[in-house]
C-alpha cells in the first residue's frame, strides 16, 4: 500500500515541544486502522514490513507508543531477514525516536550514538543519508533531557547537513527546533 491510498488526513507538523504533531488525530487514527488492514492483506513480507514501519511512525504521532515499537520491531525483522539492512537501519532510527517519547533516553541515546558512530565510519551515502535525521532527533532527546547546549550543537550540524540536502520541509523544522532550543538556552 502506497501512503498516497490513505484516504484519511495523515499530514503532520513539528510542535512547540519539538515532536510531530498530527494535523487531525482522529483522521490520523482512521488512516493507521487503514494500514493495519492493509498489512493484514498483504502476502508479500517486504511491502508488509514497510507498511510495519509507517503504522509504527504514525501510531507514535497519536502517541500510541506500544503500538510504534511493536510495529517497529515487526519491520525490523522482517527486513532483517531479506538482509535489508538500509531499511532496518531507517526503521531502528525510528524505533530510537519512539524510546525518546516513550522516555527510555538511555535505549534512544545509545542507538543515536551508536547511529552516528556508523555514519562518521563510513564512505556509503545512503548511510550518510540519515545522518541530519539522527542528529535532529538525538537533539531533541537532550533537549528533553534538559541538556539544552548538547541539543543545540547537534541541531546545528543537523541543519547544515539539511541545507545540502536542500529539503526546504526539513530545513524549516530544523530552524524551528533550534529556534525554540535557543530561546530555552537563552533563558537559562
Amino acid at each position: 500500500m502506497d501512503l498516497a491510498d490513505i484516504s484519511f488526513n495523515m499530514n503532520y507538523f513539528l510542535a512547540d515541544d519539538l515532536r510531530e504533531a498530527p494535523e487531525d488525530v482522529e483522521q490520523m487514527r482512521s488512516g493507521v486502522k487503514q494500514l493495519k488492514d492493509a498489512a493484514l492483506l498483504e502476502e508479500q513480507e517486504l511491502i508488509r514490513a514497510k507498511i510495519y514501519s509507517h503504522i509504527g511512525f504514525y501510531s507514535r504521532l497519536i502517541t500510541d507508543l506500544h503500538e510504534s515499537h511493536d510495529f517497529f520491531e515487526q519491520s525490523i525483522a522482517l527486513f532483517d531477514k531479506h538482509k535489508k539492512k538500509l531499511s532496518s537501519f531507517g526503521t531502528k532510527i525510528q524505533l530510537a525516536i519512539t524510546y525518546h517519547w516513550m522516555g527510555k533516553f538511555a535505549k534512544a541515546d545509545s542507538f543515536f550514538n551508536q547511529a552516528l558512530e556508523i555514519c562518521n565510519e563510513t564512505s556509503e551515502p545512503k548511510i550518510m543519508e540519515f545522518k541530519a535525521l539522527i542528529l535532529e532527533s538525538y537533539a531533541k532527546s537532550k533537549y528533553d533531557q534538559h541538556s539544552i547546549t548538547m541539543a543545540e550543537e547537534f541541531l546545528s550540524e543537523a541543519l547544515e547537513l539539511r541545507v545540502v540536502s536542500g529539503d526546504i520541509r526539513a530545513i524549516n523544522d530544523v530552524t524551528k527546533a533550534l529556534s525554540v532550543v535557543t530561546n530555552r538556552l537563552a533563558k537559562s
